[in-house]
């Protein structure tokens, strides 16, 4: 049997694209919870035929929004002064999981426009800055946004690598965003580790900023780093290496026991950043990156594959780590203390970090970065039974 109707709507964020509905929508049951999300995105399915998923880990996502009491109702924490509380899952394509272990930086953006739209949060017409809770990592983020006529304004001028057009433009400030996932900013409590995969030896950052990644060379894993993604992604040696790196990873952060169980338990987090030196190179659109506009080159894994831009969270870690001496980002181009410009496949993307690079860790205050989000649609989904999938 099919369910519904459950109202929904669908919208773009940043670089990815998911189904957002409330969170009074969510069932108390966490089994139940995850057979609502793959039935709503069409999981599993290469093709999400039979849902409202893209086929990719970038539109197969969704977001659960309300107030701190919906948040509560559901069992979890959120302060009550935040104004909106969110959580977030990503949804595998062709496997029945569903990972609501970190957050989504890019769909962030979008959060508060939703928020609006559906009466949870008002606002003046005017520049609106609208607090946020994400749930799944217990960081609070701030949305400064344009309002008029009480919604969200799409459209403007301002554009990022990756998206189509220009839009409105919304700057997110995930505050203390550090230890998110492990409760520490440096898991391993070093900012930079050594780990023997197979016959090679990599040198590796382990950070906890908004959600956990794993940095490391694009010269160790045998690459430049300005492969397009789809090259990268025909190499399966390369995505296995990745995934074994992950695991490790994984067990270092203390969330799976054996890193071959990373992929079952916490397919989401943390994800690979291949990290490298700037220099000149096409982007996928045909254009061309001089060495100058960039400090450093970066690719990233997303569920398995390397992504076809970055993703959000993924540009906020990054961010934190360039600020912090003696990580990955360090060997490849040094310390880059407020601010970085990193180069991913479809565009550069400057971030701002305000980062205290104390003992006995360093203290990430804020990450911030530019989107751009739209609705694309409202109305009412028919969520397949996961048990007829």
């Amino acid at each position: 049997m099919n369910g519904g109707p459950v109202p929904v709507s669908i919208y773009r964020g940043g670089t990815s694209k998911g189904v957002f509905l409330r969170l009074a929508e969510l069932p108390a049951a966490a089994s139940d919870r995850d057979a609502l999300a793959l039935g709503l995105l069409g999981s599993p399915d290469p093709m999400q035929l039979d849902g409202l998923g893209g086929t990719h880990s970038s539109t197969s996502k969704l977001v659960a929004v309300g107030t701190p009491g919906d948040a509560a109702s559901l069992g979890f924490d959120a302060p009550p002064d935040a104004a909106v509380a969110y959580l977030f899952a990503q949804v595998a394509v062709d496997r029945p999981q569903v990972d609501w272990r970190g957050n989504c930086g890019n769909l962030t953006a979008a959060v508060a426009g939703y928020a609006l739209r559906e009466g949870i949060v008002t606002a003046p017409d005017g520049i609106a800055e609208i607090a946020l809770f994400n749930v799944n990592t217990g960081v609070r983020v701030t949305c400064r946004l344009l309002v008029r006529d009480g919604v969200a304004v799409e459209s403007g001028d301002f554009a990022i690598p990756g998206v189509p057009g220009r839009g409105a433009r919304i700057d997110i400030v995930f505050h203390d965003p550090a230890s998110a996932v492990t409760g520490r900013t440096l898991p391993t409590g070093r900012p930079l580790d050594t780990l023997r995969i197979g016959p090679r030896t990599l040198a590796a950052t382990i950070v906890d900023v908004t959600n956990p990644v794993v940095a490391v060379r694009a010269s160790d894993l045998g690459v430049a780093g300005t492969e397009a993604p789809a090259e990268l992604n025909a190499d399966r040696r390369f995505l296995d290496l990745l995934e074994t790196i992950r695991g490790e990873a994984a067990r270092r952060c203390g969330l799976v026991a054996e890193g071959a169980d990373a992929a079952r338990i916490t397919p989401a987090v943390p994800r690979v950043i291949v990290v490298a030196a700037p220099v000149r190179h096409r982007l996928a659109d045909g254009s061309v990156v001089g060495a100058a506009d960039a400090d450093f080159v970066v690719r990233t894994s997303s569920m398995g594959v390397i992504h076809h831009a970055f993703t959000g969270t993924g540009l906020l870690a990054a961010a934190a780590a360039a600020a912090i001496p003696g990580t990955v980002f360090d060997l490849v181009g040094g310390v880059h203390p407020d601010g970085v410009r990193l180069a991913h496949p479809k565009g550069v993307v400057p971030l701002a970090a305000e980062v205290d690079a104390g003992e006995p860790e360093p203290d990430v205050r804020s990450v911030t970065m530019a989107r751009t989000a739209r609705l694309l649609m409202r109305g009412a989904a028919f969520p397949a039974s996961h048990d007829d999938a």
